[in-house]
């Protein structure tokens, strides 16, 4: 079967140019929205269309698909500018997972962790983390922040967006 893929990028517009912007070779239909949305009616998309490649039938496994012990590496955007991250699965019970966010600004300037506590949504393929205590705290001008995001299951990318005032996006793959 040929494949017309649509994404929604809506806050993810930046990470979605980067990846698939003009320079890309796909093609690319995108306007930015103004609020972080996923998937909402009005959130823009990216439509991809590859005439010469086959789409399996096979239904997308819904199960969640974060495991403990597993390390999700890449990064965030918040006031600081773009910081890298590291979401580090510690406990994964039904749809229930318990996690750390650990991250690093300024190459090794910066390093800090707090506790996430999560849950999986498998009929939208969503994960909402929120904060919870600091383990290790930089000073007191940084804050836990929250993740909202849509998991890729067969990528083993989650894209989203920082639920924390000035914040933007986060990806982050396993």
């Amino acid at each position: 079967m040929k494949a017309s893929v649509a994404i929604g990028c809506g806050a993810l517009y930046v990470a979605c140019a980067a990846r698939f912007g003009p320079n890309s070779g796909d093609s690319f239909v995108q306007a930015p929205t103004e609020e972080p949305v996923l998937a909402a009616p009005d959130a823009s998309f990216l439509f991809l269309t590859d005439a010469s490649s086959d789409v399996s039938d096979a239904a997308v496994s819904t199960s969640n698909p974060f495991h403990a012990g597993e390390r999700w590496s890449g990064f965030y955007v918040c006031p600081q500018g773009s910081t890298n991250l590291v979401l580090v699965i510690d406990a994964v019970q039904g749809s229930s997972i318990q996690a750390k966010f650990e991250f690093e600004w300024g190459p090794g300037t910066v390093t800090g962790s707090f506790v996430l506590s999560g849950m999986w949504q498998p009929s939208t393929l969503r994960a909402t983390f929120t904060p919870g205590s600091w383990i290790l705290r930089p000073g007191p001008n940084w804050f836990p922040v929250g993740m909202k995001g849509t998991v890729d299951p067969q990528r083993r990318v989650y894209e989203g967006f920082i639920t924390s005032a000035g914040c933007g996006a986060f990806s982050v793959v396993n």
